[in-house]
């Protein structure tokens, strides 16, 4: 809850959750302090675990989900980013997030040093592909099923992997649209429906999906370690789900 409550300050966000974002209305600095809050909250009850393990997994994540943040504002607007540093930045910035929860959990309920592993990588393969459907879902979903506007992402700039594959897709004949509305930030109430049309088309969308579906089959895979039964079954049925939402 904290990280969403700082994310939506980042990144001027609207909704979240098809609700009001909390910093429109209590403001940026209650927001900001209530995040800090919770931050604070959730590493005392992790002392109160007395688990050093699990609270020096909090405090990576916390750490690791800030550079993330830092990363995507140094490349924010940038056309030429890189499928690795994209991955890097939503590898910090959310799947770090999904690998802590799974990772603190196994410790807590004394699984293996193998198990715990497993579930990180779980984690990690989760978080990604829930978050290349989120940006999928961007250009072709709806409010409901978002959870925020669409095309949220389009109007900060954000370039994201269907924008990015869009481009190079699209190259020679757009460069100056992308430029004009992602580069300069000078985008028109039209240009959404323009360059979701682009996207779409040129097939950027199922390509991010593909992706998508491949990280969560590595999650999937990471839990070969553990015994087969009902909750193996629902921490895959898991991982299938945050893709299909998308589709």
């Amino acid at each position: 809850t904290a990280t969403l409550l700082h994310d939506d300050i980042v990144d001027g966000s609207e909704m979240r959750r098809g609700k009001v974002a909390a910093h429109l209305i209590w403001g940026a600095a209650s927001s900001v302090l209530v995040g800090d809050f919770l931050f604070a909250r959730a590493f005392e009850l992790m002392v109160e675990t007395d688990s050093l393990r699990a609270l020096g997994i909090l405090a990576r994540a916390s750490a690791v989900i800030a550079e993330g943040e830092v990363l995507q504002l140094t490349r924010a607007h940038d056309l030429n980013l890189d499928l690795d540093t994209y991955l890097q930045i939503i590898r910090a910035k959310t799947a770090e997030l999904f690998a802590a929860a799974a990772e603190s959990g196994a410790v807590g309920a004394g699984a293996t040093d193998e198990q715990v592993a497993a579930l990180r990588d779980y984690g990690m393969g989760l978080g990604i592909a829930f978050q290349l459907a989120d940006d999928a879902l961007d250009y072709g979903g709806a409010t409901e099923t978002l959870g925020k506007n669409a095309g949220d992402d389009f109007n900060e700039g954000k370039a994201t992997l269907p924008l990015l594959l869009a481009v190079q897709r699209t190259k020679g004949t757009e460069d100056l649209f992308w430029d004009r509305v992602i580069t300069k930030g000078d985008r028109k109430p039209e240009d959404f429906e323009r360059a979701r049309q682009l996207i779409v088309s040129s097939g950027a969308v199922e390509a991010t999906l593909d992706t998508a579906t491949e990280y969560a089959d590595r999650a999937k895979a990471a839990l070969q370690v553990l015994p087969a039964g009902p909750w193996r079954a629902a921490l895959e049925a898991l991982a299938d789900f945050a893709v299909s939402r998308a589709t």
